[in-house]
C-alpha cells in the first residue's frame, strides 16, 4: 500500500495519541510502515508532498492527473491557488511515481503539467554555467540553515559567483553531482544524454560522470 498522511496537531494544545499498528481494542493497520516522521513545524503542500517523495504540479491537460487532482478536497486547491496566485478553476496535485527506482523528480513531471515547487518555496531553479543566486534570506531555506560553521550555516546560502556546475553545494531534491556505472540513453529525459556512456567500474577508482549538463536548466 502506497499512500502518505499527514496530520497537525491539535490548535488548542491538546494531547495527541498515536498508535502504530493494532491497539488492543478495535481495527488496526496491516501493512508495511517505511517512514513515520514527526515536524515541529509548519510545512508547505510542496513540503508534504516532498515527504511522500513527489512534488506539487498544476495541471493543465492530463486526463490522468485531472482524475487524481479530484480526489483532494475543494479548499485543498483554493488554498494552493491563493498562494502563488492563479486563477479560475485550476487543479493542483501531488505527483508521485512509486512505480520506479528514482520516483519522481523534477526532470520529468508528466506532460500537460507544471511544476510548482519554486513558486511555494520562493525559490530559483539552478541553470547551467549561471551562479547559484544568494539565498541566505529564503524562508525555507533557513527553516533547516542557522547561524553556525556547519555545512547547514546561512554561508552556505550566499552568493559565491561560480558557475552552478562548478559549485560543491547541492540543493534539496538536486541529485548527487557524479553518477558511476554504465549510463543509459534519455534517462534524465529524451536526448539527456543521447546514448551510452560506460563508466569503466573496473577501475580502482571510477571517474565517474557529471550530471549537471542533464539536470539543470538551459543544458541543451
Amino acid at each position: 500500500m502506497n499512500q502518505s498522511f499527514a496530520h497537525n496537531n491539535d490548535p488548542n494544545g491538546k494531547r495527541n495519541v498515536w498508535h502504530l499498528g493494532k491497539r488492543s481494542k478495535g481495527d488496526g493497520f496491516i501493512g508495511w510502515i517505511d517512514d513515520f516522521k514527526v515536524i515541529s513545524r509548519a510545512l508547505t503542500q510542496e513540503e508534504y508532498c516532498n515527504h511522500a517523495r513527489g512534488t506539487l504540479v498544476r495541471i493543465r491537460e492530463n486526463v490522468f492527473w485531472n482524475r487524481i487532482a479530484s480526489r483532494y478536497p475543494e479548499s485543498s486547491h483554493k488554498a494552493i491557488a491563493e498562494q502563488v496566485g492563479d486563477d479560475g478553476p485550476v487543479r493542483y496535485a501531488c505527483y508521485v511515481n512509486y512505480n520506479v527506482e528514482r520516483g519522481a523528480n523534477m526532470a520529468q513531471i508528466p506532460r500537460g503539467t507544471e511544476s510548482l515547487r519554486e513558486e511555494v518555496l520562493d525559490i530559483h531553479r539552478l541553470a547551467f554555467n549561471e551562479a547559484r543566486p544568494d539565498s541566505s534570506e529564503n524562508a525555507f531555506c533557513k527553516s533547516c540553515h542557522v547561524e553556525s560553521d556547519g555545512p547547514l550555516s546561512l554561508q552556505a546560502l550566499k552568493y559565491l559567483g561560480l558557475p552552478a556546475q562548478e559549485d560543491d553545494r547541492r540543493q534539496p531534491m538536486q541529485p548527487n553531482p557524479l553518477i558511476y556505472g554504465i549510463i543509459p540513453p534519455n534517462l534524465f529525459g529524451p536526448g539527456l544524454p543521447v546514448r551510452r556512456i560506460n563508466d569503466d567500474v573496473r577501475q580502482k577508482k571510477p571517474r565517474g560522470h557529471f550530471v549537471d549538463e542533464w539536470v539543470l536548466d538551459n543544458s541543451q
